[in-house]
């Protein structure tokens, strides 16, 4: 019999709150890692990306709340989780949020790089309970004195091999030095090369090591390599036409390659963004959000992209070109038939790529099927994406909520409930998604009536 969340002694309102997020079930890092981090003990795990591994640190963390402390006027940050990147921070957060409602009054904070100080500082002020953020913005905090860590009773570093090839080594070691003395660690990791044996080996104490990356059956991931010469923008097209989907990320390894595919895929009527380490954290928001709503089809990205964006069912990946590192084709290759599904991998090989193509090949388990160009092959119209988001200029500080655009749009506007899509609020605007057919009914419409009263600016999506 396999296992079940009541079986690891959960207060019961905490395994209340597990089945309203249908959790059913632990997946098996969870059924293997929540045990032992409820006892104590440090936990060295190993799991692939999207094994659920959030709720496997999110449940022990929120189970140890201190109840006392949360409710104090003094309240200290008792847990402490550190990602890689802002996107995996604010996800890790989402979950735990969820998770933590069964424990009234916490505060779940993030703290990362890219977002205004200022605000981070005034939140700093009031205390929080639980802490999720990038090494570099949360050193800048304890150093400034305005992050504590010293009632620090668990630290999480998830996705710690990323981490490393961050270069964040050092800083992670430095915020181990802020915490107190006696502290649980909790540390995952999807690979442990010689590096991260040797980091473990330092911040671990006596740890129960857990590994699932081999449990269940392997991801039913078809790869096939387009062989496209010297003119790689038309293998690209072309493997675009031969293997269609919805949406696809598409990886490159450097953000003018990014910005250059972008380019030349509007120019073909492909619905197409980049997400790049160094935008604007505003922007990032948008593009992921578009991609989200599935008003977005193709998303460009570098290999930052590759962890920590929660895209759950992604039928397509693109190699525009080959990784220099044969790792990360596993992790691209990787975000693609995930949740039992079935996925498709497509990497256009350009002669430049030849010698990574011949090292890649001689590493794979199973081979790639090799396809050459079709130099009859016509380029047909891309279709367009069914939805369409819209931008409306007030957000959570207008104290909107989901149900209050719903209403306006499904009231005044009188669109079918099944015309709006996915809808996210920041605290300054909110992306809605609608119907493409219904796209000018809502627009005017909440243009006219706003949303609870609030007069609203509304126009479609501009992505950078």
């Amino acid at each position: 019999m396999s296992a079940q969340f009541s079986d690891f002694s959960l207060p019961p309102a905490l395994l209340q709150v597990l089945t309203a997020l249908s959790f059913s079930s632990p997946t098996p890092i969870q059924a293997a890692a929540i045990p032992l981090a409820l006892q104590g003990r440090d936990v060295k795990a190993k799991a692939p990306t999207g094994s659920g591994k959030t709720t496997a640190f999110g449940v022990p963390l929120v189970n140890l709340l201190n109840a006392d402390l949360v409710r104090g006027q003094q309240r200290k940050v008792q847990a402490l989780v550190v990602c890689p990147t802002r996107e995996l921070a604010e996800q890790v957060a989402g979950v735990i949020r969820q998770l933590a409602r069964w424990q009234p009054n916490s505060k779940i904070l993030t703290l990362c790089g890219g977002a205004p100080v200022g605000p981070q500082l005034g939140s700093l002020e009031h205390g929080a309970d639980i802490v999720v953020g990038t090494p570099g913005r949360l050193l800048m905090h304890v150093r400034k004195g305005s992050l504590i860590l010293d009632a620090v009773r668990t630290w999480v570093l998830d996705e710690a091999d990323r981490m490393l090839d961050m270069g964040f080594m050092d800083d992670m070691q430095t915020l181990r030095e802020a915490l107190p003395k006696q502290h649980q660690t909790l540390l995952f990791s999807a690979t442990y090369a010689p590096e991260i044996e040797q980091f473990c080996h330092a911040v671990l104490q006596n740890p129960a090591e857990v590994d699932v990356a081999q449990a269940g059956e392997a991801p039913e991931i078809e790869e096939h390599w387009l062989v496209a010469g010297k003119d790689l923008m038309q293998g690209l097209l072309q493997a675009l036409q031969r293997w269609p989907a919805e949406q696809a990320i598409l990886f490159c390894n450097t953000k003018v390659e990014c910005a250059e595919v972008v380019d030349k895929l509007r120019q073909h009527g492909y619905s197409v963004a980049a997400i790049q380490g160094d935008m604007m954290q505003r922007d990032r928001e948008k593009v992921l959000a578009s991609f989200a709503h599935q008003s977005l089809q193709l998303l460009v990205a570098t290999d930052v992209a590759a962890r920590g964006l929660d895209i759950p069912a992604l039928p397509l990946v693109v190699n525009v070109d080959l990784p220099r590192d044969p790792t990360a084709y596993t992790h691209r290759v990787g975000r693609t038939g995930r949740a039992g599904e079935k996925g498709l991998a497509v990497s256009v090989v350009s002669t430049m790529d030849s010698k990574r193509a011949q090292t890649l090949m001689e590493q794979r388990a199973m081979p790639p099927q090799i396809a050459p160009m079709d130099p009859k092959r016509q380029e047909p119209v891309p279709e367009k994406p069914a939805y369409i988001t819209l931008e409306l200029d007030q957000g959570k500080k207008a104290k909107l909520r989901p149900g209050d655009i719903m209403g306006a749009l499904t009231g005044s506007a009188g669109l079918p409930s099944d015309a709006v899509g996915k809808i996210t609020l920041f605290p300054l605007y909110t992306l809605v998604a609608i119907r493409r057919a219904y796209t000018r009914q809502a627009e005017a419409a909440l243009k006219e009536h706003g949303v609870k009263k609030i007069r609203v600016k509304v126009r479609p999506l501009r992505l950078p």
